[in-house]
């Protein structure tokens, strides 16, 4: 191909100047003798040479278009491709020598460009995973939900278990001198009554409440009040001294929202499982299957271990409470559940 062009000019060099054709080799040989004319738009002689490829003595299906400089060879493949004899012509730019680019290129092989090539993709890569973990990092991975009727409806979210709480009944007179004597003063419209003794608290499972004997003999005036009304789904803020047991008293009663949240799970997941027609089975020891030959399904339990989803937050000032509180959780959580920290 140097041979039949030259090595380049200062119009640039011969592969820049060169347009490759591709066609029946006799609408080629016709189109060589017309070129001048089909390219006249572009200025007189225009089109330096057209040179047919050759083939036993014969002309081949592809050929090369050589134009004065690089500006009308692009100009010319801008335009609309040859047609001869009802016939189009394939037009192609052709590419600089690799070689030549590799001498301009301070003489890297392949090899060399491929390392190079594989080390910039690779520092892409971790500087978009360094973006990604700062962007997840502070949230803006977070994608807002639109809660509508139609979810709500599918996924109702229940607060209020003041029914499942029975408690004693008591005169106006008792629950006043109660909190008279526990110094609780309350401020709001149709308080629950407080809890006075721990055999009351039926509602939360026989293994909490055998932790929590362990830990109180008595119900501390800010759990007795603050139990049933976190129980009612109401907001409550609750002002007590260090060592009150403040961290039990809004502990339990969310521990309980979750558990709840939980059954609520597990019964979708079974409604989900009678859906098949298949019963549940799980794969015997020492079983050789080969893949898609055997269908093994997720027990509705297994559909449910943990929340896919934080559902209780505690917010608290230091990261000692922090620790703290997780530590106590952890003395309660009967239910496995998955309790993290961030500080």
């Amino acid at each position: 191909f140097r041979k039949m062009a030259g090595d380049g000019t200062a119009n640039g060099t011969a592969a820049d100047r060169t347009l490759f054709l591709r066609g029946n080799p006799t609408s080629l040989t016709k189109f060589k003798d017309s070129a001048q004319s089909y390219y006249q738009s572009l200025g007189e002689g225009c089109v330096e040479k057209v040179k047919l490829a050759q083939k036993d003595g014969q002309t081949a299906n592809f050929g090369w278009l050589i134009f004065k400089d690089a500006a009308l060879a692009r100009r010319a493949l801008d335009m609309d491709r040859p047609e001869v004899d009802g016939k189009q012509l394939l037009l192609f730019l052709k590419r600089s020598n690799q070689k030549d680019k590799e001498k301009t290129e301070g003489g890297k092989g392949p090899g060399k460009r491929a390392g190079d090539l594989l080390h910039s993709n690779k520092m892409k890569r971790r500087a978009l995973g360094e973006a990604f973990r700062k962007d997840f990092a502070s949230g803006k991975t977070l994608v807002p939900i639109k809660w509508t009727d139609e979810m709500l409806k599918e996924a109702p979210f229940r607060k209020d278990f003041s029914s499942l709480l029975v408690l004693p009944s008591r005169s106006e007179d008792e629950i006043k001198k109660f909190r008279r004597e526990n110094h609780i003063q309350v401020a709001g419209g149709n308080i629950p009554n407080p809890v006075v003794k721990v055999t009351e608290m039926t509602l939360f499972p026989q293994a909490i409440m055998s932790v929590f004997r362990n830990q109180y003999q008595e119900l501390t005036p800010i759990q007795a009040q603050t139990w049933p009304v976190a129980l009612s789904g109401r907001d409550c803020i609750g002002l007590s001294e260090t060592g009150s047991g403040k961290t039990i008293a809004f502990m339990l009663p969310g521990m309980f929202h979750v558990a709840q949240r939980l059954k609520v799970q597990e019964e979708k997941a079974k409604q989900k499982a009678a859906a098949f027609t298949l019963p549940f089975r799980k794969k015997p020891r020492n079983q050789k299957t080969r893949r898609g030959q055997e269908l093994f399904y997720k027990s509705p339990k297994q559909e449910t271990e943990g929340p896919d989803k934080p559902m209780m937050l505690v917010i608290v000032p230091t990261r000692e409470m922090v620790l703290q509180i997780a530590g106590e959780m952890g003395k309660y959580n009967h239910k496995g559940l998955r309790i993290g920290v961030a500080y």
